[in-house]
């Protein structure tokens, strides 16, 4: 009865990682951008009090447990690292409370196998194979920037920034049984309340999508993000 769990339960998360959970998970808060209603440009904290303190040749950080859940009136600034059964994943993460709503804070969390999940908020991601998914969909690619947004109960966007130089890989958005590929720098993908998945959007046509983007960016720019 156990082998035939186990096989049961390998046979599950093979879906996603192939058999058994990542064999490498990492991730550390390595930072805070403040934010503040008068402020005209943010402005990068790598935690005050410990500003000159250097570990192993690194500013300090604070790691973060698979499992973790996680909530910020400020803009966090994390490094996630793991590997899968066929892919290595490492990249830089900001976790923001929506833009729109100053008291609100952005809530998420890292389940059992390390995947990110975004219930409140947004996330800018950026790095080696992004990685990330609110409750309802997930989304990634090798060598890009994406952004995930919580819009509302009823809206979740997930945004192809920026992609390589050379051979660009496409966006991939799951979400039950739908999927699709985002194929061009510059476009997002709606996933509604009732599983509907559109995928043909353009950030830019968007007056909305445009503002958001506009502004993730910029907290981006302040913590190593290039355009």
């Amino acid at each position: 009865m156990r082998s035939l769990l186990l096989v049961a339960t390998c046979m599950l998360s093979s879906i996603v990682w192939g058999c058994g959970a990542p064999s490498r998970f990492e991730a550390h808060i390595t930072g805070v951008v403040t934010e503040k209603p008068d402020q005209k440009e943010p402005t990068p904290k790598r935690f005050d009090l410990l500003a000159r303190v250097e570990i192993n040749g690194k500013p300090p950080a604070v790691p973060v447990a698979r499992g973790s859940e996680m909530a910020s009136r400020d803009i966090i600034v994390m490094e996630v690292a793991r590997t899968t059964a066929d892919r290595d994943e490492d990249f830089t993460m900001l976790f923001g409370r929506p833009f729109d709503a100053p008291h609100q804070a952005a809530l998420g969390k890292f389940d059992n196998e390390g995947t990110f999940i975004l219930s409140v908020g947004w996330i800018f991601l950026w790095g080696d194979a992004p990685m990330a998914k609110t409750e309802w969909g997930a989304a990634g690619a090798d060598g890009t920037t994406i952004a995930i947004e919580v819009v509302g109960d009823e809206l979740h966007r997930y945004y192809y920034v920026k992609g390589k130089a050379i051979n660009p890989e496409p966006v991939w958005i799951k979400a039950g049984g739908n999927a699709c590929e985002l194929t061009q720098v510059g476009r997002f993908a709606e996933l509604k309340a009732d599983g509907s998945l559109d995928c043909i959007n353009t950030i830019d046509d968007d007056p909305d999508a445009a503002a958001f983007i506009k502004k993730a960016k910029k907290y981006a720019k302040q913590v190593g993000w290039t355009p």
